[in-house]
């Protein structure tokens, strides 16, 4: 895969990361889950041409649908539902400050989770004893988040 490919994908992680850590139900739409892109043809058609909602729900590809850019961002979306799920985050989460303005720190349930919107890699200062639930290793307290890249930390069991 191309380096700009990869970086798409890490950037469909981050979204999706952000809807499913935000709090309340994360809204995925039919083909989000598989990489399906926006089809503008509903402009040709006057029955639907009027409403732009039309734009998000194409047809599906079924073809594409087991193609390996749907299997990485659906495990993606599968791995950061899991750490939801076991953040026990089911109460508002709170934005905190993180030192850098490209970096989103919130908190859900008892887990820390660090976005990087930015296109370089940023240090960052964790508390001590943490782990990456989305991988399960070990992170020391001075780490690096990468560009487009999720750190979703939990207390060390």
């Amino acid at each position: 895969m191309s380096k700009a490919g990869e970086e798409a994908l890490q950037r469909i992680c981050l979204l999706n990361a952000l809807s499913i850590a935000s709090g309340g139900l994360a809204t995925i739409f039919m083909g989000d889950e598989v990489g399906l892109l926006n089809d503008h043809d509903y402009l040709t058609d006057p029955t639907r041409a009027h409403e732009g909602r039309w734009v998000h729900r194409p047809e599906m590809d079924w073809f594409d649908a087991d193609s390996p850019t749907a299997q990485r961002i659906s495990s993606d979306i599968r791995v950061l539902r899991d750490a939801r799920v076991a953040s026990r985050g089911i109460e508002s989460p709170a934005a905190f400050e993180t030192g850098h303005t490209a970096i989103l720190g919130m908190n859900c349930g008892q887990d820390l989770i660090f976005l990087n919107f930015g296109a370089i890699p940023l240090p960052l200062t964790l508390p001590s004893g943490r782990i990456n639930r989305l991988t399960g290793q070990a992170i020391g307290q001075r780490t690096t988040i990468d560009a487009w890249d999720v750190l979703w930390t939990a207390a060390a069991q």
